[in-house]
């Protein structure tokens, strides 16, 4: 009985979202990790279009389905939710391209957390890749911060 107990409180937990939610987002520009004189800073990318950094959620218990038609990192679609905590979760997102950060597919992991008036406070981390003078290529890091209010969805 207990094991059930657990199961039941452990569901109702992990249900902090409607049906089916909607959410406009807002991020800004990808801030990309550099090091000059040993310290490490992020500077942001410039460039991107204002209707570029700005998209579309809607969120099941399950799923989370981005539409975002000008994304810049070709983050797009439906994907299964894996919870990070109360209210908080994370989804990875596969594209096969082109991509702005990279020289063939792309990955992005988007990391979301609930705030008290409803909306969510967003980090969407792309796979990132520079290609060096000398032919040698590096990953680096690229983060990518925002919002998301309650909005249409679609």
């Amino acid at each position: 009985m207990k094991t059930v107990l657990s199961f039941l409180a452990l569901l109702a937990s992990s249900a902090s979202f409607a049906a089916s939610d909607n959410y406009d987002c807002r991020v800004s520009a990808p801030e990309v990790a550099t090091t000059a004189d040993g310290k490490k800073t992020l500077q942001p990318m410039e460039g991107l279009p204002p209707e570029a950094l700005s998209f579309k959620m809607k969120m099941s218990e399950k799923d989370l389905e981005v539409i975002w038609e000008k994304s810049p990192i070709q983050m797009s679609g439906k994907n299964p939710i894996f919870s990070t905590g109360e209210g908080a979760g994370a989804v990875i997102f596969l594209s096969s391209g082109p991509c702005l950060l990279t020289d063939k597919m792309c990955g992005s992991l988007l990391n979301y957390a609930k705030q008290k008036d409803g909306s969510l406070l967003i980090l969407i981390t792309p796979t990132a890749l520079v290609s060096e003078q000398d032919g040698s290529k590096r990953p680096f890091l690229a983060a990518v911060y925002g919002k998301c209010g309650k909005g249409s969805g679609a």
